[in-house]
């Protein structure tokens, strides 16, 4: 199946103030029309080169969960919740992702996902507006509202925790697996249409 980007003309470009603006803006990619969505932190070094999220070190073990899981990720949307790379890599502060949020709430709104797959803790508490520690959320389906509307999010820890060696991949691996499991269930119960999906993703 052919990739899918998010149509360039729904941005409403506008980023005068905020403190990343000179820097290149990395937008989403994926499939949006299959109504799932990853959300990270931010841009990487690779991601601002290359221009598409989720390119480095970590979209490389984000790829390899997922196909070991037996999920391919061109089926999915992901993006960040903010769109160019902090200096030095370093977290998003409240500023920036203030700057962003306009920008993340409406990828939201045009996908109207089913379910939000938040990866590590700066897009987890960005999106459920908590600050919850990740090891009391991560792996388990919360719900969440955004500008009146309700979403199901799956919380995961981000793969440059894996890298730095916070769990270890086969652990990481098991939420891949749960996560197949909550896709599959909402494509099977909310998303009957997509029955080619439920075939490629579910019945392996």
């Amino acid at each position: 199946m052919s990739k899918l980007e998010f149509p360039s003309s729904y941005i409403k470009f506008n980023c005068t103030g905020c403190p990343l603006e000179e820097n290149k803006i990395v937008w989403g990619q994926g499939n949006y029309k299959n109504k799932i969505m990853f959300i990270g932190e931010a841009p990487g070094v690779n991601e601002e080169k290359f221009g598409k999220p989720f390119v480095g070190r970590s979209g490389n073990l984000l790829n390899i969960m997922l196909e070991k899981a037996g999920l391919n990720r061109e089926l999915f949307y992901v993006t960040n919740i903010v769109k160019c790379r902090p200096p030095n890599n370093r977290q998003p502060n409240d500023e920036e992702k203030l700057c962003c949020r306009s920008f993340l709430r409406l990828e939201i709104t045009k996908i109207a996902p089913k379910l939000i797959v938040t990866l590590g803790s700066t897009a987890t508490n960005a999106i459920l507006f908590n600050r919850r520690s990740m090891k009391l959320i991560v792996g388990k389906l919360v719900k969440t509202k955004i500008d009146l509307y309700s979403y199901l999010v799956f919380p995961m820890y981000h793969p440059s925790y894996v890298l730095r060696s916070g769990i270890t991949r086969d652990d990481y691996l098991i939420f891949f697996l749960k996560l197949k499991r909550v896709i599959c269930k909402i494509y099977l119960t909310q998303y009957k249409r997509l029955r080619w999906l439920v075939n490629e993703i579910c019945k392996k």
